[in-house]
C-alpha cells in the first residue's frame, strides 16, 4: 500500500454485467436499483471529508457499464487512489479511461479473463488488445483466471497462449460449490499441482486452495482502515461482517456512516475474501474473554438489525393499512 494511504474501501459500483459466468457470485446481474442514486460531487466528498487518502478499489458487476464511469474517477482521483476490477470488455470506455485518468492515481488493474465466456462470445482478441494498450500506456495491470474445476484441464494450455501474446494471467482460487463438492477443499492433489505450477510464477498464496481462510479470533482493522461500500452506499466492516452478522455503519454517501475507531476481534469461522483477510488481520490473537465480549456485540448487532427490519415492516403495513 502506497505510504501515504492508511484507509482502503471496497466498492461495489454496480451489479449489471454483460458476462454470465457460470462460477459468479450473484445469481442475476440486474442493475441495483440504487446504483447511481448519488451524484459524482456526493461521492468524492464521501471521501474528502474524512480528512484521509483513501485507496478504493472499485468492482461491479462490471464497473465500466456504470454511467459516467471515466468521469466519477476523474474527480476521484485528485485526492485519492483506486484499483479497478473488470472484465475488460469495454473497449470505447477503455480507450477514454486510458487517455484521461493518470496510471499514477491507479493502483492497480485487475483484468478478469472469464475464459468460457470470453471464448463464447469470441473476444479472447479483443481482451488481449485492451489489456495491452493499457499496458502500454504505464497502467499497471495483471490478468486473473479463475480456477474453476470444469476449466481447470485446460489452464496450462491457456497460460501459454496467453503468455506468447504478452499477458501473463495469475490463477484466482475458485471458492463455492462445483457437482456438490465444497471448493477449494475438495480441489484434488492433481489439481494443486496444476495451480501450483503457474503460482510458482506469480505468487499465489497456495494454502488458500486446501481450506477456506479463517481469521477468527485475531485483531483486524476491518470497519476501521477496511470498508466495503455497496451500491447504495451503505458500509459494512467487510464482507464476512455483512453476510454472516448483517452489520452496517451508515450510508457514507449520505454522511451518515460512523467508522470504527479501532481494531476489532473478527468472529467469523470464514472469511470470505481472504485477500482483505491477508491484507487487514493481524497476526496477534485476541484472549479468549475478547473473543466472547466481541461474538456477543456481534449477535446483538445482528439482532437489532432483524428487529429494525420487522418494525419497518410493521410500519409499512400499518401505514398503508389505514390509507
Amino acid at each position: 500500500m502506497n505510504s501515504v494511504i492508511k484507509h482502503k474501501a471496497y466498492w461495489k459500483i454496480n451489479n449489471l454485467c454483460n458476462f454470465q459466468c457460470e462460477y459468479c457470485f450473484y445469481e442475476n446481474h440486474i442493475e441495483h436499483p440504487l446504483t447511481n442514486k448519488h451524484t459524482p460531487k456526493e461521492i468524492v466528498n464521501a471521501f474528502d471529508r474524512t480528512g484521509e487518502t483513501w485507496e478504493i478499489e472499485i468492482d461491479g458487476g462490471e464497473p465500466f457499464l456504470y454511467p459516467g464511469f471515466v468521469d466519477l474517477l476523474e474527480k476521484l482521483t485528485i485526492n485519492h487512489y483506486v484499483v479497478i476490477v473488470t472484465n475488460l470488455s469495454r473497449t470505447k470506455e477503455i480507450i477514454d479511461f486510458s487517455e484521461r485518468i493518470s496510471p499514477e492515481k491507479v493502483l492497480r488493474i485487475g483484468a478478469s479473463i472469464h475464459i468460457t465466456e470470453r471464448m463464447r462470445r469470441n473476444e479472447v482478441d479483443k481482451y488481449i488488445d485492451n489489456f495491452l494498450l493499457l499496458k502500454s500506456k504505464g497502467f499497471n495491470i495483471d490478468a486473473t483466471y479463475v480456477c474453476y474445476p470444469a476449466i481447470l484441464p485446460q489452464i496450462l494450455q491457456d497460460y501459454q497462449f496467453f503468455k506468447s501474446r504478452g499477458v501473463t494471467f495469475f490463477p484466482a482460487i475458485f471458492q463455492g460449490v462445483y457437482n456438490g463438492k465444497e471448493y477449494p477443499e475438495s480441489f484434488t492433489e492433481e489439481e494443486r499441482s496444476l495451480i501450483k505450477s503457474i503460482s510458482i510464477e506469480t505468487n499465489v498464496h497456495m494454502d488458500l486452495t486446501k481450506a477456506k481462510a479463517s481469521f477468527r479470533g485475531y485483531y483486524c482493522h476491518a470497519g476501521s482502515k477496511l470498508i466495503d461500500i455497496n451500491e447504495a452506499g451503505n458500509v459494512i466492516p467487510c464482507v464476512s461482517a455483512g453476510v454472516y452478522k448483517n452489520i452496517t455503519l451508515g450510508n457514507i454517501f449520505e454522511n451518515k456512516s460512523k467508522l470504527l475507531t479501532k481494531k476489532r476481534v473478527c468472529t467469523f469461522q470464514h472469511c470470505l475474501c481472504p485477500p482483505q483477510g491477508l491484507e487487514f488481520a493481524e497476526t496477534t490473537k485476541a484472549n479468549p474473554l475478547e473473543l466472547l465480549t466481541a461474538k456477543i456485540k456481534d449477535d446483538l448487532q445482528n439482532q437489532k438489525q432483524k428487529l429494525n427490519r420487522v418494525l419497518g415492516r410493521y410500519v409499512y403495513w400499518r401505514f398503508n393499512s389505514v390509507r
